[in-house]
């Protein structure tokens, strides 16, 4: 099968790989759409990969059933399939509490499994309950925006965002234009985007229509955005959706009383401390948490929330390539002119 793989920092070579065999207990997927994610990006230019290049990243994706093992019965050849790419144990501590997006024991599509910039990629057994049907109107290019939007759809729950939030989020890339589309679905009176340069704003304002305001940060302050959106109260919820040490600190000048902060992204080395004076952590009552990942729940959710239209899928691919054209798809991203290329094996 084709294949394209990452041989060395930053490159992916399109090969020929031996195509993978079905296991008796799981299913092959002939993979129609694959959508590039900006943690693909990172691990071929750091090399940060689970074993030495050349390596097949890719997790997003959506395609057909082309095989079924001998003891697979729920399933069948040609079933349109969604794949939630974090595949979790069940046994684990994190697990059995309920927060599957925390197993110690995860195998990651892309990661632990060869990915999805592929032709096929194999479910083994335990991956089976990833596995979810399509409803036969959505496409499989939006279907593979489901794995982006659950992970953004849990920091969306782990913030309570809900009825009359006053909402703030730093950094609109993919996640936080989904969190942005999101967070007023789910009641919130403000939603306030912040980025710090224009270059990719007109992108992200037609993708992000729940937006109040999109605040350029190199052009005037957020805070005074804000003020003026919340009668001078300030944001009951801010997301750190960028990863920036920058977006981290600015989070405490935005958040009010009683509010929480929400750090929804890797922050890089040397940044990622924050600084943070208690008695306003304490008299303020202050909530700080993270988010991560998301859990399957949640990924089936995020499949009918992309069916009714919560986010605008078609306009956040912004690039549709064959696998053979993937380098223009992570020149585009790196150079910030779209949300998301899709990639069509």
């Amino acid at each position: 099968m084709k294949a394209a793989v990452v041989d060395s920092p930053g490159k992916f070579v399109l090969r020929d790989v031996p195509q993978p065999v079905c296991p008796p207990d799981g299913v092959i997927i002939r993979v129609r759409a694959t959508t590039l994610c900006p943690t693909d990006l990172k691990r071929s230019l750091k090399l940060d990969l689970p074993q030495p290049p050349p390596f097949i990243l890719g997790h997003e994706l959506a395609g057909t059933i082309s095989a079924v093992g001998t003891g697979v019965t729920s399933w069948k050849a040609g079933d349109r399939v969604g794949l939630a790419p974090r595949i979790f144990c069940g046994r684990c501590k994190p697990c059995l509490a309920g927060h599957t997006n925390l197993c110690k024991n995860n195998l990651g599509v892309g990661w632990h499994i060869a990915g999805s910039f592929a032709e096929f990629v194999v479910v083994p057994g335990v991956g089976m309950p990833s596995l979810t049907r399509l409803p036969d109107d959505l496409g499989f290019e939006a279907a593979s925006l489901a794995e982006p939007l659950a992970c953004a759809l849990n920091s969306i729950e782990v913030a309570g965002v809900g009825k009359d939030d006053d909402v703030v989020i730093i950094g609109m890339g993919c996640q936080g234009v989904m969190q942005a589309q999101l967070a007023r679905h789910f009641g919130a009176r403000t939603v306030l985007g912040v980025m710090r340069s224009a270059k990719r704003s007109e992108v992200v304002r037609r993708c992000a229509s729940a937006l109040d305001e999109l605040v350029i940060s190199s052009e005037q302050r957020p805070a005074e955005s804000l003020q003026k959106h919340t009668d001078g109260e300030g944001a009951s919820v801010v997301f750190v959706s960028a990863s920036s040490g920058e977006a981290l600190q600015l989070a405490k000048e935005l958040v009010r009383w009683r509010g929480r902060i929400c750090v929804h992204a890797s922050i890089p080395a040397g940044e990622e401390t924050l600084s943070m004076d208690a008695n306003k952590l304490h008299y303020q009552e202050w909530t700080l948490t993270g988010s991560s990942s998301f859990k399957q729940r949640q990924y089936v959710q995020s499949l009918e929330l992309i069916r009714k239209g919560v986010i605008q899928a078609d306009a956040m691919i912004g690039a549709r390539l064959p696998l053979s054209e993937i380098e223009q798809g992570v020149a585009l991203m790196k150079q910030r002119e779209v949300l998301k290329a899709a990639i069509h094996p």
